[in-house]
This record gives structure tokens, C-alpha cells and sequence, in this order.
């Protein structure tokens, strides 16, 4: 009996002692895990993956993802990440085909407001039924991007269906007639 209770106590001693490493580890990363993550981040109706902020700026660097924001058109225009488009979920049926235009499949990482992923979610799953076969969405958002000094636009460029101003030139895509084409002669 005695000998079972020297191991309970060797257990949680082990135990505690992962738990401080494991905070201690967190606290000094340059990018620490939230400690308070809703579950809604992770598990998204859409089945779309949740990235964190460090994750998307490799994407935004490796300019293979085009960003779309899901917020308001007036939001877009205040700010919004370097080189991405605008497709509010509810002039998705009006605006998919232009933004099809511009990303030729390559694969979408969407984003809304800091604390309200459901805009960002639910574009992403109009995305992903619409036939796109690679959607991540970013956690926390546009604040969330700032907030690590990303870069961060603000203006009509970019802005989808935007009446009688010329097609955006987001920074990690050209259109589909143009893509993969011969350089135009000067």
C-alpha cells in the first residue's frame, strides 16, 4: 500500500512539473498559444482548417494563397491585409465569379473580424461548395494580423464589383486568362 502511494505522489510531481515546463515554454515563444482558444476557432461548421497568425504569414510569404476578406465592403476599404480581395458571404453568389478570375484554384485563406469568425466561416463554406478544394481560415482575423505588424492595406484595391473602377491586382495572383501565359512585350 505504502508502495502505491509513493507512486501517486512521483505521478503528480511529473505531472506538475510538465505543467510549468509546459507554461513556462509557451510564455516565452514569440507567438504563444492562446490560453483561453474557444473551441469555435477550431471547430469550424465549414470544415474549413483555422490557422494562427504565424502560420499565415508563411502563407502570405510563399504568395501561393490568395486572401479574401469576409467583412463588409466599408471595412475592407478602412483596412485590410496587403493584396487581398473583398467577397462579403452575402454578395457571394454576385462576386464568386470575378474572384474566380483572379485565383484560378490556387488555394484561399480567408478572414473577418477579430472576434467574430462566423462571416470568415461561413464564406468558407460557400467557398469550399462552390468547388474550391483548399480553404484555411485565419484565427482572430485582421486584429489578429496587425496586431504582429503584418502588412495591412486600406482602399478600393481589391475591392470585387466595385463599380467602374479597373479589376484589383491582389499580390499573390493574376487572372486566369493572364496566369501561366506569355510576358506581354514592351
Amino acid at each position: 500500500m505504502r508502495w502505491l502511494g509513493h507512486r501517486l505522489v512521483e505521478a503528480s510531481a511529473l505531472v506538475l512539473l510538465a505543467l510549468v515546463l509546459g507554461l513556462t515554454l509557451n510564455a516565452v515563444r514569440r507567438e504563444p498559444l492562446p490560453y483561453d482558444l474557444p473551441a469555435s476557432l477550431l471547430l469550424t461548421q465549414s470544415g474549413a482548417r483555422v490557422v494562427f497568425t504565424g502560420e499565415a504569414r508563411r502563407l502570405f510569404d510563399d504568395a501561393h494563397f490568395v486572401f479574401v476578406d469576409a467583412r463588409e465592403e466599408h471595412e475592407f476599404l478602412e483596412a485590410h491585409i496587403e493584396g487581398s480581395l473583398s467577397l462579403p458571404p452575402a454578395r457571394f453568389d454576385e462576386l464568386y465569379p470575378e474572384l474566380r478570375l483572379w485565383t484560378a484554384g490556387q488555394p484561399l485563406l480567408v478572414y473577418g473580424e477579430s472576434g467574430n469568425i462566423l462571416a470568415a466561416d461561413d464564406l468558407a463554406r460557400q467557398l469550399l461548395a462552390a468547388g474550391e478544394e483548399l480553404v484555411v481560415i485565419l484565427a482572430g482575423g485582421l486584429d489578429a494580423w496587425r496586431s504582429h505588424g503584418h502588412p495591412v492595406d486600406g482602399g478600393p484595391e481589391g475591392l470585387l464589383g466595385a463599380e467602374g473602377s479597373a479589376a484589383p491586382a491582389p499580390r499573390s495572383a493574376e487572372p486566369a486568362d493572364r496566369a501561366g501565359g506569355e510576358e506581354e512585350e514592351q
